[in-house]
């Protein structure tokens, strides 16, 4: 396998793993193509052919095959790997081939460490069955709607759940957002006060999500559109919510998007940040 391609995970302990061409060497990777589709149909009542009922997209598992670089190290390499590679745990793996990387998580469903000749070089074997159909990017961009500050995080991997904060949007209610990945996308906003703020409120295609609170200096709100959840300092506070919001509006489709961040008090004193991570149908 090309040294392009290598394969980082994450365990959701904070434990890494690295497919990099040093320690071990990838042999075969599989399932970073483009997902499966799955059509139901039922029989026309008159006529030939098939009615569509519904769809659904189905994602690929993921597998890597790869072995050791040094043979000598079989038993000690061997126990790292039945170690780190626990089906009790939930990993982000970052696949770069041929210098793209993208992102995935999932649940380990097979760990092949064979205990044949301790002499030779043993070849491994991960499958993990995915939680999305998409590949994501690897950064989280984080967009800074509202304010002046400008922002870049690194390192080449992010260590999951932590975003990569960059470009920098001078103060504007209104804001442009390009969405260039494959398919459309939902976000997570987070929304935080300077000072007080009344009924803060997100809005886009006409449709709006509305916060009915007094927010004051420091309080931060965390309006997560992916999973259907809202936080206020680390507390739920779905009952905070206006109860006309749409949240199935609150996505990126793919191409360009405008957002509009208001208030009814204190919209100057909001700082808005949107992460989102883009979506591939495959690693190309």
């Amino acid at each position: 396998m090309n040294s392009w391609v290598m394969v980082r995970f994450f365990r959701n302990d904070g434990q890494s793993f690295d497919l990099d061409g040093k320690d071990y060497k990838i042999i075969d990777i599989s399932g970073i193509g483009a997902p499966r589709n799955k059509v139901y149909t039922k029989k026309k009542a008159m006529g030939d052919g098939e009615v569509f009922t519904g769809e659904q997209v189905i994602a690929e598992n993921f597998s890597v095959k790869f072995n050791n670089t040094n043979q000598h190290l079989n038993d000690i390499i061997r126990k790292h790997i039945l170690s780190f590679f626990n089906v009790k745990y939930t990993y982000t793996f970052y696949v770069t081939y041929f210098g793209v990387t993208r992102q995935g998580q999932g649940k380990l469903i097979k760990n092949y460490a064979p205990s044949l000749n301790i002499y030779e070089t043993i070849d491994f074997e991960m499958e993990f069955i995915k939680e999305e159909p998409f590949w994501q990017s690897k950064e989280n961009f984080g967009k800074n709607i509202v304010g002046s500050i400008s922002q870049y995080g690194y390192p080449l991997y992010d260590i999951p759940n932590v975003g990569l904060v960059f470009d920098t949007f001078s103060f504007a209610k209104n804001v442009f957002i390009e969405n260039d990945g494959d398919v459309e996308c939902y976000f997570k906003a987070v929304i935080e006060a300077k000072g007080t703020v009344v009924n803060p409120s997100l809005t886009k295609n006409h449709k709006y999500v509305k916060i009915l609170d007094t927010m004051e200096k420091g309080d931060a709100y965390i309006l997560d559109f992916i999973n259907m959840s809202v936080l206020k300092n680390s507390h739920n506070a779905i009952s905070k919510i206006d109860k006309h919001s749409d949240f199935t509006e609150m996505q990126l489709n793919k191409g360009g998007n405008q957002i509009v961040v208001n208030a009814d008090y204190g919209d100057n004193l909001l700082k808005v940040t949107l992460f989102f991570n883009k979506l591939y149908g495959g690693i190309y």
